[in-house]
């Protein structure tokens, strides 16, 4: 799972910042999931650097344990809803929700792995570290891996599967960044996988290799990539890419590592729009800047997860993110793609700048995550309230019978304060 962050995990000298939140429990909902015929959300809650599952009924809004003995970071609900996936050890477990343990997947040599996107309940692709660079793979529930970026002098990252193409961020050793896509080699991996099968016998990746007749450390991704953008700035990273469909996708641009200020308390994200023309050409656009305080990633009240659930959720007419203000104190906004508007949706927060929508002081500490939105609901996840911060804003815990507990989650409102223009 460190992949996904590794661009904002900085020099151990950054951790000298001058304040951190007085407070490391933290509870956000991250999918839906299927338990007993019954929609349950499924929740993280972070206490300390313990990271646990809770499966919630947003109806009763009582919640139980959906995991023991395992750490489940870079948590995905699977297609059907029924099983979910994470990261535990450098190990790719499943876990079906029937059952009582999760399968393991031991995808040695690879390490470090990105977040893992399913295509369906047997097939998944993600970027993981092979040896010293970053490469795109195919993996499949029968524990079998297809190569299908690599490069030893590059690195291919935050991969996006649309259709039958593949978009990706590329990094170069002069530290160039550039997006690109190529064909997703769906008939390749049929292909191979009946190949393998014929073999009838552990795979390996040397095997793989043998039953796509390529020589090793192969691709099967030969087709010519197309770049769509571009970055030759020497300070600035690609991060956290994501394609809406075949013709527009985000990304979010920030400063790289080397050059953050040593005692720097919050770092500053750009967001950007990438669109393709009518021409056939692409192009690119900044749409809004978001700050997120560097206590989130360091030290001992950082989140388990990175900034990973506090990135921006990207709908048909809108992009749901959350900024500090000047205190520090995160809060929620919504930014139309229709008219380019801000609005602030923390209850919390009345209080703006005029120049750019975003609260100058708040008399409430507030720490909310982006929101997940379930039957037309945003639910904020964030910094628990407890009796000791009892004037903050946040999800609350309570304890029920049987070990279970009762959650209470903040919800955006887009009617409490007007949108301003970006």
């Amino acid at each position: 799972m460190n992949h996904l962050f590794r661009q904002l995990l900085f020099l151990a000298t950054l951790i000298h910042y001058a304040s951190a939140v007085s407070y490391s429990e933290f509870l956000y909902p991250v999918g839906s999931v299927i338990f007993e015929d019954t929609e349950h959300i499924a929740v993280l809650y972070q206490q300390g650097a313990h990271l646990e599952l809770w499966l919630w009924d947003p109806v009763t809004t009582i919640a139980f344990k959906g995991l023991s003995q395992y750490t489940p970071a870079g948590l995905t609900v699977l297609p059907s809803h029924t099983q979910f996936s994470f990261i535990d050890h450098e190990r790719i477990r499943i876990k079906a929700l029937s059952k009582k343990s999760p399968k393991a997947l031991d995808m040695y040599p690879l390490y470090d792995f990105g977040l893992l996107y399913w295509i369906d309940d047997e097939n998944c692709y993600c970027s993981a570290r092979e040896r010293n660079n970053y490469t795109i793979f195919h993996i499949t529930t029968d524990g079998n891996l297809y190569r299908l970026i690599h490069s030893n002098a590059s690195d291919y990252i935050y991969p996006q599967k649309v259709g039958l193409e593949l978009f990706y961020i590329k990094k170069d050793q002069q530290g160039t960044y550039t997006i690109e896509k190529t064909t997703y080699p769906t008939t390749e991996i049929s292909t191979c996988q009946a190949r393998l099968y014929n073999l009838k016998e552990e795979c390996t990746l040397e095997k793989i290799e043998f039953a796509n007749e390529e020589s090793p450390r192969s691709c099967l991704s030969l087709t010519v990539p197309e770049i769509l953008f571009t970055c030759n700035e020497y300070d600035k990273a690609l991060t956290f890419f994501h394609m809406k469909n075949t013709e527009e996708g985000f990304f979010l641009k920030h400063i790289d590592h080397p050059f953050l200020e040593r005692f720097e308390k919050i770092m500053t994200f750009e967001c950007w729009h990438l669109l393709k023309q009518k021409s056939g050409t692409w192009e690119s656009k900044k749409l809004f800047e978001f700050s997120i305080p560097l206590h989130f990633m360091y030290g001992e009240n950082r989140l388990y997860e990175s900034i990973f659930r506090l990135l921006p959720l990207y709908t048909d007419e809108a992009i749901f993110y959350v900024s500090a203000n000047t205190e520090g104190y995160l809060h929620v906004y919504r930014y139309s793609t229709l008219n380019a508007s801000i609005t602030c949706l923390s209850q919390a927060s009345l209080e703006q700048t005029p120049q750019t929508g975003l609260p100058q002081k708040s008399a409430q500490e507030e720490y909310l995550f982006t929101p997940y939105f379930y039957k037309g609901r945003g639910l904020c996840g964030g910094m628990v309230k407890t009796e000791e911060n009892s004037l903050a804003v946040g999800p609350t815990m309570e304890e029920a019978e049987h070990g279970e507990q009762i959650f209470i989650f903040p919800m955006v409102n887009a009617s409490v304060v007007a949108s301003l223009n970006a």
